[in-house]
């Protein structure tokens, strides 16, 4: 189940939050980063590093990702925002996720956990399984 994800204070103590925040990311090897900035007042802007722990990526244009059911992509009954504000949280996590059956056997040999997180951008929806993982988050 995927529970909304709360990698900094500053995400909090925004107050209303502000539209979808615009993500960029660039991969090299296993490695991953992912930029958050949101454009608003107040202005957030974090890197979050997968470091040698990716193990899928599926990026979707934010316009058409409600209508895609086929790149396995979590449903509504997947989230679960109990205890939370009722806010529009942009990025969501499951831990030791059940997406770790789509490696197979060798998946199960290679990672020891798979954790998922699923980004809400302005212009992009990134799905993202990482293995063995715990994020790296600086803000700039």
């Amino acid at each position: 189940m995927y529970r909304p994800w709360i990698f900094n204070e500053d995400i909090l103590n925004a107050g209303i939050p502000s539209p979808y925040p615009q993500l960029t990311w660039s991969g090299r090897g296993r490695s991953l980063l992912v930029h958050w900035e949101t454009n608003f007042a107040p202005i957030q802007r974090f890197d979050i590093g997968f470091d040698d722990a990716l193990a899928g990526l599926v990026a979707i244009d934010e316009s058409t990702y409600a209508s895609t059911r086929d790149y396995g992509l979590p449903g509504p009954d997947e989230f679960d925002g109990t205890d939370f504000a009722a806010l529009p949280w942009f990025v969501w996590k499951e831990e030791d996720s059940t997406r770790a059956s789509l490696y197979g056997d060798l998946g199960s040999i290679t990672y020891r956990k798979i954790d998922s997180y699923f980004f809400f951008g302005g212009d992009v929806v990134l799905l993202i399984d990482v293995a063995d993982c715990v994020p790296r988050i600086s803000a700039e």
